[in-house]
């Protein structure tokens, strides 16, 4: 497991979406400096490892508010991400 990054901006990484303290998970993959697609593709192998009451997907709408949809890929144009966000819950 790799060693998480820890510069002093959790609490700003956190948001409250659907009124709820959460997490996304570009800056979660970003604290545990994995990428992203590594993440997303945990969650979609294992998807009984990660119930309903510990994340949830973002919808279209919050994704938009949150401008998520524009991230760069590999250095690449901008070309959207392929799933919605997914929201992990705090339990803090």
């Amino acid at each position: 497991m790799a060693a998480v990054q820890t510069d002093g901006g959790v609490e700003r990484r956190i948001h409250i979406i659907r009124g709820e303290r959460v997490m996304l998970d570009a800056d979660l993959a970003t604290l545990y400096a994995s990428r992203l697609g590594y993440l997303n593709l945990a969650v979609r192998r294992n998807r009984t490892r990660f119930p309903a009451d510990f994340m949830f997907q973002l919808t279209a709408e919050e994704a938009g508010a949150f401008e998520i949809a524009n991230c760069n890929l590999k250095g690449r144009e901008p070309r959207g991400r392929r799933y919605l966000a997914y929201a992990f819950r705090s339990k803090a």
